[in-house]
């Protein structure tokens, strides 16, 4: 159970399908004193527009990448140092190039001086604000998370005719085993009829991960794991316990166990 890049980042998508148009008008307003409304100005509002989503779509992917491979806890000015770094980089060399590539092709001479000189600082600008919007998304999510996890304190489930709460901070694993499911807390255990996806929603998932169909385990409760055939992981736990992790989770596995 790990957190979906389109979850955290909602609704990016959409934002930039409407924003990265807008920019591009605003740019011409920019840099252009005379602009006249023809067939011309129409084709390299479009081909800039286009390039202005590809260098999007690769600055988001490469932003995605990096929650995996460099997750902004525990250094978030590193992360975020990182990010602006390399997607302002990577991001103006995608516009340079494409820009050149059109010039070539339409006039057959490399882009005007103005370009480099003009043209390329307001794009920086924008990749500035572009990583400002990832960021603030980041930290939004984070917050709501955190709210989240505040209004899911306790586990309340039915005991008989009693109804109990478990704090979810004490829960170390959730395990199904012939139908009944086991709480295991810090200071004791308890068995009921609750189903591991009413635990799985209640449940934080920065600190909570579904290994398969019959283990929850908190981050802390897990003393190590290796990998096994086909793709899978074999996780032990702090109990002497272990399990398996499906090959469609253990790629989101690793991330999740280093993000904290």
């Amino acid at each position: 159970m790990s957190m979906n890049a389109n979850d955290k980042y909602h609704p990016d998508v959409k934002l930039f399908l409407i924003l990265i148009p807008i920019i591009s008008a605003f740019n011409y307003y920019l840099m252009y004193s005379n602009i006249r409304l023809n067939s011309f100005l129409a084709l390299t509002y479009i081909i800039d527009t286009l390039q202005g989503y590809i260098a999007w779509f690769s600055v988001r992917w490469i932003i995605i990448y990096l929650d995996t491979k460099l997750p902004y806890a525990p250094n978030h000015s590193r992360r975020i140092f990182t990010q602006v770094v390399i997607t302002t980089i990577i991001g103006m060399l995608i516009i340079t190039l494409l820009t050149e590539l059109v010039s070539w092709i339409a006039k057959g001479e490399p882009a005007l001086p103005n370009f480099y000189t003009t043209d390329l600082f307001i794009i920086f600008i924008w990749f500035l604000v572009l990583n400002s919007i990832y960021i603030a998304l980041h930290f939004m999510h984070e917050t709501r998370s955190i709210k989240s996890s505040d209004n899911n304190n306790y586990l309340w489930i039915d005991l008989g005719k009693k109804k109990i709460s478990i704090p979810v901070s004490k829960i170390r694993f959730v395990k199904l085993a012939n139908g009944i499911t086991e709480i295991k807390t810090s200071d004791s255990s308890v068995k009921c009829m609750i189903t591991l996806d009413f635990v799985e929603k209640k449940v934080s998932t920065n600190d909570f991960f579904r290994l398969n169909r019959q283990y929850i385990t908190h981050r802390n409760y897990i003393s190590s794991y290796d990998r096994v055939e086909n793709g899978k992981l074999h996780v032990h736990l702090l109990n002497g316990e272990s399990t398996t992790v499906s090959r469609t989770r253990a790629p989101k596995f690793k991330p999740w166990l280093q993000s904290n």
